[in-house]
């Protein structure tokens, strides 16, 4: 292994020097935590997590990453401490601060020191408001009342941070553009979960400008290569993209009739909406990325193929290429691991005790609203085939036993109820690449897939249960 204080050193001579050579497209982030115990782990984050290295025994820590463009870096340590960067290839920074005291003891000398400090301060006051659902649940006007304050300080923060001398244009801009995109973002959140918190029917009128917020989102001019670098102008373009697929699906007949049609629709309204096209195949990869990650590829091959003809990003081949593959292994007709979980008495159980039988499995947690939605049509399907050969199986993948405990009980929930250790990270969970919920698979009567993405009880399920019956 490397020496890590060797590595310091090299990254502190990257802060200071000059030279004549071309610089490369690293970056990297040196630094000193204080107080976090021995081998802790930090790592550097993206869209995904980039590098990751082990606390050294004096608190120092060396993370590099080679980048093509600017953007927005998250570094997270295990105690949960974490801070963002922006960077452009070439930079480097040293950081120090004090965990479970971040924002007060923060401080950072080389490129971008400006940026990183202003961008801790302005996480200093988000963090105010611990719970953001916990204050939608309120009414709307102690949310105003406690959102725009907030949202004013931050902007003062952004103006002061414009005068500073040499700090990046680009950050200024894209600053300006997200604090626009998050006061927004959350006025459209607000509604849905503050009916949620609230027992609020849908279609219940609150005093709210629900009409007016949407009126916004849908004028947004988004057709901008920035609004790419920016998590919160993102999700309003998915928003406005969603319904304006949502719209030509209403208008166009024939587009309901298409496979994966939403899909399709998505990839008509990117055509049509976007000339920039880095925002053009953004949306349509998102689109295919969101449902082939949830649902595999199996269904989306037209779709994909056509994608990966016309797409000229790497990264986008790539990332699509990487789910194909990783699907490849839970195709149906592979053997499925005979999984332990516990059940509702905390006995050990596995996959094995049901075989013989069809295999309908509900991988859900309390928390997820979708998940509780599919509830009744679960029972409704349960009660049709009472007496066959299947399994009704629900596995709960919350982060502790309790809730589910208490849901199951007080539910009354038939079928067999098991508990999946470790969340996220469960074997079931990474076997199945389950990064969203609720998940549906279907399992035959020697523990082989049948469909590792299956429809929904609320679906159409019940086709292919007869047809394996």
């Amino acid at each position: 292994m490397k020496n890590i204080q060797v590595l310091i050193l090299l990254a502190i001579m990257a802060l200071t020097s000059c030279g004549t050579q071309e610089p490369d497209n690293r970056i990297v982030i040196a630094g000193k935590i204080e107080g976090l115990a021995e081998e802790a782990t930090v790592r550097l984050l993206s869209d995904a997590v980039l590098n990751e290295t082990e606390l050294s025994q004096d608190g120092t820590f060396l993370l590099e990453h080679t980048a093509e463009d600017s953007r927005y870096y998250n570094v997270y340590s295990t105690s949960g401490d974490g801070f963002t960067l922006f960077l452009y290839p070439g930079d480097s920074i040293w950081v120090t601060f004090e965990t479970q005291d971040l924002h007060t003891t923060f401080q950072a000398s080389g490129r971008r020191a400006t940026e990183a400090s202003y961008l801790v301060e302005k996480s200093r006051i988000i963090t105010r408001i611990s719970n953001m659902n916990e204050l939608m649940a309120q009414d709307a006007q102690t949310y105003m009342e406690t959102k725009n304050p907030l949202f004013e300080e931050l902007e003062e923060l952004l103006n002061r941070f414009k005068t500073e001398s040499g700090v990046s244009k680009e950050l200024i801009e894209l600053e300006s553009l997200g604090l626009e995109s998050f006061d927004l973002y959350l006025d459209y959140m607000y509604p849905m979960v503050h009916r949620n918190r609230n027992n609020i029917p849908r279609n219940e009128s609150i005093d709210f400008p629900e009409k007016e917020t949407n009126e916004r989102i849908a004028s947004l001019n988004l057709d901008n290569i920035l609004i790419l670098k920016d998590r919160h102008s993102l999700q309003l373009l998915d928003i406005q993209v969603r319904n304006a697929a949502n719209e030509f699906m209403r208008n166009n007949l024939e587009a309901r009739e298409v496979d994966n049609s939403f899909i399709s629709a998505i990839f008509d309204v990117a055509g049509s909406k976007f000339s920039t096209p880095e925002v053009r195949e953004h949306v349509m990869f998102h689109a295919l990325e969101r449902d082939m990650s949830h649902r595999g590829p199996a269904r989306y091959q037209q779709l994909y193929t056509r994608f990966l003809e016309e797409s000229t990003t790497p990264e986008y081949k790539d990332r699509i290429n990487k789910i194909i593959a990783q699907w490849e292994l839970i195709s149906p007709g592979s053997e499925v691991p005979d999984f332990a979980f516990t059940d509702i008495e905390g006995n050990e159980v596995r996959l094995s005790d049901l075989s013989g039988k069809l295999i309908y499995i509900d991988v859900w947690a309390t928390w997820c609203g979708p998940c509780i939605a599919e509830h009744p049509h679960w029972n409704t399907l349960m009660k049709e085939y009472e007496g066959k050969d299947v399994a009704f199986l629900a596995i709960s993948t919350d982060n502790t036993r309790e809730p589910w405990e208490k849901m199951v009980t007080e539910k009354n929930m038939q079928g067999y109820n098991w508990y999946a250790e470790n969340a996220w990270e469960s074997e079931i969970s990474k076997h199945f690449n389950i990064r969203a919920i609720p998940r549906f698979l279907l399992l035959d009567r020697e523990r082989r897939v049948i469909d590792p993405a299956a429809d929904r009880p609320s679906g159409r399920i019940r086709e292919t249960l007869d047809q394996h019956l």
